[in-house]
């Protein structure tokens, strides 16, 4: 079968983004793989987003419009998978543009590699800049396999913040990933909602293909949910523990390294979607002193130095340890500047 008959299915969670979505579906509607199938869920949106995907579908027969209430991101991409028919997945958020190449050279990639999954680097652009940030994958690029796979998925598993992207929007993939690890997809779980199928088809594949180009443009706007603090993020985060560990006894990948490392990097999240966040500081301070003594936090404490956490966040959980949210604040700044200086700066 040529490759262009293989339909590629793009799942695309639609809430409250008016603003933005149309870009989002130009871009995809702009591909040079034309098989497509664009399944836009609205998850219940009180703006016009859920308008605009009727408009465009009108216009385009390969754009499906699914319309229900609000139930969250992932309740909305979930429903999305679970709708569409192609053989291959791939995912947007929906004020976010692709590469007008990307879908050809996921497919290509893919196919000619006989693949289960391809990954791509994607740029980080900022809102009200002229800048935008490029990240690669562990600076790893090419085919993925055998004792090199390995290495891979025990890096994905046990590095806190990896740099390995457990995103699902920059990652194209075979059906039947996806729909295996949907199992491990809790529907309360609306921020680090990817991991559990970024992570779980990662562990499942037999050979994956890394791209050494930037084909998604992640847009970081200022009060995207990741930017704002959830009250109920700190609970989000212990299901989501719950349902990773779940996946890693499944998938025979599971160590008590590993269970320290998810639960030092739910810390790391929750501790740094807090400091960035618009809260006065003395209702912070608050809340990061309930972190410190949280019973997550005494197991990890515990734990110390039996981990093998790289140094800087050893030094991350050490500030963290001593109670001092200045301290803390501080050893964020310097960590998010490390990793910022890991990318390559460009202007657009």
């Amino acid at each position: 079968m040529k490759i262009s008959q293989k339909l590629v299915s793009i799942i695309v969670p639609v809430y409250g983004v008016e603003k933005f979505i149309s870009k989002c579906l130009d871009s995809l509607l702009s591909q040079t793989y034309s098989e497509l199938e664009i399944v836009l869920v609205d998850d219940g949106s009180k703006d016009n987003s859920g308008k605009i995907c009727d408009e465009y579908a009108k216009k385009d027969k390969r754009i499906k419009v699914i319309h229900k209430e609000n139930g969250g991101v992932m309740s909305a991409w979930t429903e999305g998978v679970k709708a569409s028919t192609g053989e291959y997945i791939a995912f947007s958020d929906p004020d976010d543009t692709m590469s007008e190449h990307a879908i050809s050279k996921f497919m290509n990639a893919l196919t000619e590699n006989d693949a289960d999954m391809v990954l791509c680097g994607f740029n980080v652009i900022f809102a009200n800049s002229s800048q935008k940030r490029s990240s690669n994958i562990d600076d790893i690029t090419g085919v993925l396999q055998g004792e090199e796979l390995a290495k891979f998925k025990l890096n994905s598993v046990n590095k806190i913040n990896s740099y390995t992207p457990l995103y699902k929007w920059n990652k194209f993939f075979k059906r039947e990933l996806v729909l295996n690890n949907l199992k491990y997809c809790n529907l309360k779980v609306s921020l680090g909602d990817d991991c559990c199928i970024a992570l779980g088809s990662i562990l499942d594949s037999q050979k994956i293909v890394i791209l050494d180009e930037a084909l998604y443009n992640y847009f970081q706007r200022g009060k995207s949910i990741i930017h704002s603090y959830n009250t109920k993020l700190f609970e989000m985060g212990n299901i989501l523990l719950g349902e990773i560990t779940r996946m890693l006894k499944d998938k025979n990948f599971y160590t008590e390294e590993s269970h320290q490392f998810e639960q030092a990097r739910i810390l790391f999240v929750v501790t740094k979607n807090l400091m960035t966040s618009s809260l006065k500081k003395k209702e912070k301070k608050k809340i990061f002193q309930e972190l410190v003594c949280s019973d997550m936090a005494k197991d990890v404490k515990a734990y110390g130095g039996k981990n093998n956490f790289e140094k800087k966040h050893q030094l991350f959980l050490k500030v963290f340890f001593t109670g001092s949210y200045f301290l803390t604040h501080f050893a964020l700044k310097v960590f998010m500047f490390l990793k910022e200086s890991r990318q390559k700066t460009i202007k657009e």
